[in-house]
Order: structure tokens, then C-alpha cells, then sequence
């Protein structure tokens, strides 16, 4: 975040940084790039990022996690997909049945809850 820019979460606690969506061509804001519900992103300020080093443009598929995205499970990008979905509050256990494919499908998200 720039320096004196901070949001409040949803339990409270004030934050500094925050996640971004290094995999999203479209997050090229701060209230943009940072994973968070639309109930704060309206904290964060809504102007360019000073640069994009976190952006993703390898074709390699990324499978990652510590996100703790929520609703359906899905595809991010060609070539990502997140497989944390909150399990351990209530959300989905996430897996992507991977055959070496260089884009990834929806198809092939496996979950249960």
C-alpha cells in the first residue's frame, strides 16, 4: 500500500498490505488488485499502481493457495486457479485434477464441502 494508506478487514484489525490478484491483466489499481469483497475494497484508493511486478505471464499453470477466495471454485486465468477456498470456515475443499494441459478448465476443479 502507499505510505499512510491502510483499511480496516472484516474483524476490525487495521491493515497495511494486502493480497494481491497477480494473476489478473484487469487488476491494475490498488482497490482493483487487492483480494478482498467489495465491502472494503472501497477503503482502498482507486488510483494506478506504480508498477506491475507481481503480474503473471508465464504459460506454466500456477496452482496456489493461502488466499481464502470464497463462492465457487474457479478458474482465475488460463493459468491459475486457487485451491483455497476456506475450508476451515466453512467453504470448499478444493483440488484441480491436472493433465498437463496448458489452460486450465473449470471442468476439472474438484470440491466437496
Amino acid at each position: 500500500m502507499p505510505d499512510g494508506i491502510s483499511f480496516v478487514d472484516a474483524e476490525g484489525t487495521q491493515r497495511r498490505q494486502a493480497r494481491v490478484k497477480w494473476w489478473s491483466p484487469d487488476a491494475t489499481t490498488y482497490r482493483t488488485a487487492a483480494i478482498m469483497g467489495p465491502d472494503l475494497a472501497h477503503q482502498l484508493p482507486d488510483t494506478e499502481l506504480p508498477d506491475r511486478r507481481f503480474s503473471y505471464s508465464d504459460r506454466k499453470p500456477v496452482f496456489f493457495g493461502h488466499y481464502w477466495l470464497s463462492g465457487e471454485p474457479r478458474v482465475e486465468c488460463s493459468v491459475a486457479v486457487c485451491l483455497d477456498y476456506s475450508i476451515a470456515k466453512d467453504g470448499a475443499l478444493v483440488a484441480y485434477r491436472w493433465s498437463g494441459e496448458d489452460h486450465l478448465t473449470p471442468e476439472n476443479i474438484k470440491s466437496v464441502t
